[in-house]
């Protein structure tokens, strides 16, 4: 069943009362971390997609500096499925683009409140497909396509691999899943947890109130079978250990290594969900590790 008019007012309800944002201390970012976005380009355009996906918005961060042949980078932002992309992300994307001399693509999908499941999914999967073919146009090299995410961004990335390990549409040779939202039916499974109503409104909003769809691998991907975990790139998990799927990906990091694939796991002892776009905790560690791995892929 799609969701009616009374489950929107209560999932909106839940989102708005359980927002720690809106009330959070107003940030103060440091200027060394500011001063990435005048080491790059950032470019907006609108990317019209085959049926029966509708346009996307994508930023492309560009290094002034790129070199020859650089990589390129596909980022998915978080906000579980349902925020679009942000300044935090501008800056994320700013700071893996100077580093690594190359280019960041980030996606800003449609949300789930107007387009549930899979039309975020099935963009983003295109809009890897289409950065693959057009690599060499942009100056940089096909064979270094990485593709990343936070959060519900994170889940996207992952299924992205799993079908691209079926389908073979592209060579990825790396995976960021930072944080990411690898299962959405656990905060189903645990119910009488309060901590997760929040979690529980994004999936449901995912969907549309199919829960069902919740337990496929490319909405859940620590769903997807020992099969569809073969053949999949070099995958970094970023893992705050104050994360709700801390657990979720620590088991489907072994599942993924158990099948053959090269698996790196960086835990964070003092970070929580959000860490590494919202810049706390140890974030900034945590963005060298991701930046290091893709120039060295």
């Amino acid at each position: 069943m799609s969701l009616n008019e009374n489950d929107v007012k209560r999932l909106k309800e839940v989102l708005e009362r359980t927002n720690m944002r809106k009330n959070a201390p107003i940030r103060e970012i440091p200027e060394d971390y500011k001063a990435f976005q005048r080491r790059v380009t950032q470019v907006e355009h609108v990317i019209e997609l085959p049926e029966p996906c509708v346009p996307v918005r994508v930023v492309i961060s560009t290094a002034i500096d790129k070199m020859e042949n650089c990589p390129v980078h596909v980022n998915f932002h978080g906000g579980g499925f349902i925020h679009g992309q942000d300044t935090d992300d501008d800056l994320y994307c700013a700071h893996i683009a100077a580093e690594i001399k190359g280019i960041v693509i980030d996606v800003d999908y449609a949300t789930s409140d107007q387009y549930p499941y899979p039309m975020a999914f099935n963009q983003s999967y295109a809009i890897v497909q289409m950065t693959y073919k057009k690599a060499q146009e942009l100056g940089a090299d096909p064979q270094r396509l990485s593709i990343g995410g936070s959060s519900a961004g994170g889940c996207l990335a992952a299924a992205i691999a799993l079908k691209n390990a079926k389908q073979h549409d592209f060579p990825l040779c790396l995976a960021i899943l930072e944080y990411a939202a690898t299962d959405n039916w656990m905060p189903f499974a645990k119910s009488d947890d309060p901590h997760l109503e929040r979690s529980r409104a994004f999936s449901e909003y995912y969907v549309d109130g199919e829960l069902d769809l919740l337990k496929e691998s490319y909405c859940s991907p620590a769903f997807a079978s020992d099969a569809e975990l073969t053949h999949l790139p070099h995958i970094l998990f970023i893992a705050p250990k104050q994360c709700p799927f801390y657990e979720t990906n620590e088991r489907l990091a072994v599942r993924m290594m158990q099948q053959g694939n090269e698996v790196s796991y960086h835990a964070f002892l003092n970070s929580v969900h959000g860490s590494v776009v919202r810049m706390s905790g140890e974030w900034r560690e945590a963005q060298d590790v991701v930046i290091r791995y893709i120039k060295n892929s």
